[in-house]
């Protein structure tokens, strides 16, 4: 297949077709196109700070050219939201979440690219940390972990849905948008320090397959009970963490279950 990038600005997308045609040239798989595709454009446009670019654009993805009517054949045309425009330009989630994620044992998935595609990417973390806890990957990082989990509560929370369906809110909820990704990153992280620091030792390789059981069976408050019976109770970091239980999940209908998958990096090593 082929694909055009289109802007509503010509010298961006000269720009950016003159740097895919020296790429294409080399790639024959369908899905790495896409990623080099999606990356030239993101690097294009951040570099020129083009948050309208980044709105009005799409990528024109096609099997051919017919050559009588000179029309495209399978032709599909992929666009971005202005919300996930907003995301893409803040560097600081835009480099955590720029990243191959192992996912299974021979597959990983580019959490950028899943963003682009407003795919959740949560039960993709589930499948990561599920390969960490038996041992089967060598990688260690939690920043994009936990910065994905942020962007998903946000994004799939159903309150935001209706946020995002009201056109008199939603130029305000776009403002807000990245601060709140930030904010609940840093509540998740705090959150998973203090599990680290409440762990007896040598607790952690035998409680989180069982946690990860009761969580995908989306039972909370087994979840909560089962994690209380692990903890040290008697410390200053047992008192902020009861506060994330509450809110973030015990009285959290929407999005409970995504907090709770951050409660488990604290089980795993790595920063």
């Amino acid at each position: 297949g082929y694909v055009l990038f289109y802007s509503n600005d010509i010298e961006i997308t000269y720009r950016v077709n003159k740097k895919l045609r020296v790429r294409k040239s080399k790639i024959e798989e369908n899905s790495v196109l896409m990623r080099v595709t999606w990356q030239e454009i993101i690097d294009s446009l951040i570099e020129l700070k083009s948050a309208w670019a980044l709105e009005n654009m799409y990528i024109i993805k096609y099997r051919d050219v017919n050559s009588q009517t000179q029309r495209f054949v399978d032709v599909e045309y992929i666009g971005i939201s202005k919300i996930h425009a907003s995301i893409l330009l803040d560097d600081v989630i835009r480099d955590a979440i720029n990243y191959n994620l192992h996912i299974n044992q021979s597959g990983y998935s580019w959490l950028l690219e899943d963003l682009i595609q407003n795919r959740p990417i949560k039960p993709l973390i589930m499948r990561h940390i599920m390969l960490r806890a038996n041992g089967k990957t060598g990688q260690r990082v939690i920043k994009p972990l936990l910065y994905s989990l942020a962007i998903d509560s946000e994004i799939f929370s159903r309150k935001e849905h209706e946020v995002f369906n009201d056109p008199l809110q939603i130029t305000t909820r776009i403002e807000e948008i990245v601060f709140r990704i930030k904010e609940t990153y840093g509540e998740m992280n705090a959150a998973r320090k203090n599990i680290q620091e409440l762990l007896p030792t040598g607790t952690k390789e035998n409680n989180i397959h069982h946690l990860i059981s009761i969580l995908r069976r989306n039972n909370r408050y087994l979840f909560v009970n089962n994690l209380l019976k692990i903890l040290i109770q008697e410390n200053a970091a047992f008192h902020r963490l009861k506060n994330y239980l509450f809110n973030r999940i015990l009285q959290n209908d929407d999005t409970w279950d995504i907090y709770a998958l951050a409660l488990l990096t604290g089980f795993l090593g790595g920063r």
